[in-house]
């Protein structure tokens, strides 16, 4: 859960001065506490959660969204990727801040309200894809995303074997960021 492995403690151990508080000590006691919140270390928030769900597409199950590297905007190197989804296909990762399941062409559109998206992309063979979001880049739309902000990502693709719609996505993924 948040802030696991995310807890600490110091020990000050005063020689004599009976009962009376020392100076220091109101201040070390707040430099200390003002870390933490109820889920532990503030600096270590829960990284990023898939939720929603995924429609069978032509390649079977259905495709799953992931990541790799930190949610953290100074470390800039988040990269999604898509397993699954259906094989040498055209697709796009998009995001937005809210969570949603409502049914869209042979899946779940996860990420409601206004979204941005992000370059195309194309599955390979076994219908995978990732892109890798910079988030220092001017000429993309992710100069939205800040400190504290939490983004729901999710990946939409052509699956022209797949239903009616010829259009799936994956599930989404939740990703609260951080400095």
């Amino acid at each position: 859960g948040p802030g696991e492995g995310c807890h600490g403690y110091q020990h000050f151990r005063r020689q004599g001065g009976g009962h009376d508080v020392p100076n220091f000590a109101v201040s070390a006691i707040w430099d200390f506490a003002s870390q933490y919140n109820l889920d532990g270390l503030i600096a270590c928030a829960a990284g990023p959660s898939a939720y929603c769900e995924a429609g069978s597409n032509s390649n079977g199950a259905g495709a799953l969204i992931s990541w790799s590297g930190t949610s953290s905007i100074s470390a800039n190197d988040l990269a999604l990727q898509a397993v699954s989804a259906s094989s040498n296909q055209p697709g796009i990762f998009y995001y937005g801040a809210n969570q949603v399941q409502i049914p869209f062409g042979e899946g779940f559109r996860c990420v409601g309200g206004a979204t941005k998206r992000l370059p195309v992309v194309f599955t390979d063979g076994f219908g995978d894809a990732s892109y890798s979001v910079d988030l220092n880049s001017s000429s993309l739309p992710t100069g939205t995303i800040a400190e504290g902000d939490t983004w729901n990502f999710q990946f939409w693709y052509r699956d022209p074997a797949g239903g009616v719609s010829g259009f799936n996505l994956s599930d989404a993924l939740s990703v609260p960021f951080s400095l």
